[in-house]
């Protein structure tokens, strides 16, 4: 665990199994400021401004990466790209502001050998603030955008839009809120032959200047297969709700300079082995944790365990468990098998 304090660096080249947060309250003067290049796995970035340089944050050819609560601002390029090969990226609760025009690519291009059955993103509950295009502009990966706002997106070169997906990219936008972005939603304009992308629709919210101008995608090949890779269901609001909740919770924040343990297999897997360990971070001395397991929830209470794993021992295939340790959050996996 890396803890940054307050005060300005330049580009951190970020290797694998790294978690990084800013420990203070962002948002001020002198909030801890700079880039970040990912090239690793394992890595979580949180609770940082994100500003100036080139790109805010590249994650490129690094996998299984988190960034929560962060407020990318006046970047040199891109507030954040996910190119070259990335795979299995978050980001959540992030904001995206001052008038930036190029705020996220995933995939910079169709001749990228390392992208084609990689790029596969999950952007939740993020805020759009005023920017202008690529939010995302999304090619080749599967793409879930859940419970994000888009908030006067595309005022700022005339050009700008919000959702854009080509080249074969299979994009899920789900209950997100939509407030005076003319271009909401569309396939990627290309003069070159470049395939469009796939783009299916669940319950977004637009108000009357916001159009999405593409129909919903019904090809069962060609839509995005959430829940064969995690459960969300706990996650989901109303997209009427979405720029109370959104608009209010997203960016850097005094609350989110610290992490809780981190469940394995993670909160939502699916696919877990019937006879699994379940394993957490540890946080604190604490010697021994009560573990709470069940197909209830909330689920009872189990065993004290010395440690940070469990053994819950064979369990049922195709089934929803909930556990907890401690006070903790409660947790949810499903097991592999029909």
């Amino acid at each position: 665990l890396v803890i940054m304090a307050e005060g300005s660096f330049g580009t951190v080249e970020v290797a694998s199994n790294k978690t990084l947060v800013g420990k203070t309250h962002l948002g001020q003067g002198n909030s801890a400021r700079g880039n970040f290049s990912v090239g690793g796995a394992n890595v979580i970035i949180r609770n940082f401004v994100i500003q100036g340089g080139g790109d805010g944050i590249t994650v490129g050819g690094g996998h299984h990466v988190w960034v929560d609560h962060c407020t990318f601002m006046n970047c040199g390029d891109g507030q954040i790209d996910i190119v070259n090969g990335a795979d299995k990226v978050v980001v959540s609760w992030c904001k995206f502001t001052d008038k930036h025009v190029k705020t996220m690519l995933i995939n910079s291009g169709t001749k990228k050998p390392n992208d084609p059955g990689r790029l596969n993103v999950t952007l939740a509950h993020n805020f759009f603030d005023e920017v202008d295009q690529r939010n995302p502009r999304a090619g080749l990966g599967m793409i879930h955008i859940l419970n994000c706002y888009y908030k006067s997106i595309g005022k700022i070169t005339g050009q700008g839009y919000g959702v854009h997906t080509y080249w074969k990219c299979k994009t899920t936008v789900e209950r997100c809120n939509f407030i005076d972005t003319k271009d909401a939603v569309s396939h990627h304009r290309t003069a070159d032959g470049i395939e469009p992308g796939y783009c299916h629709l669940i319950e977004n919210k637009l108000d009357a200047i916001s159009k999405i101008g593409l129909t919903s995608e019904t090809e069962k090949d060609k839509i995005f297969q959430i829940d064969e890779y995690y459960m969300y269901d706990w996650t989901v609001i109303d997209a009427e709700k979405v720029p109370e909740i959104v608009g209010n919770g997203t960016g850097t924040g005094e609350e989110w300079g610290k992490l809780g343990p981190i469940p394995i297999p993670g909160q939502g897997a699916v696919k877990v082995s019937t006879n699994p360990t379940l394993k957490w971070t540890k946080v604190g001395s604490q010697a021994s944790n009560k573990v709470y397991f069940g197909k209830t929830f909330p689920p009872p209470e189990a065993e004290t365990v010395t440690g940070n794993s469990f053994q819950p021992g064979n369990l049922e295939e195709g089934t929803v468990y909930y556990w907890k340790i401690n006070d903790n959050d409660v947790w949810k996996f499903r097991t592999e098998g029909e």
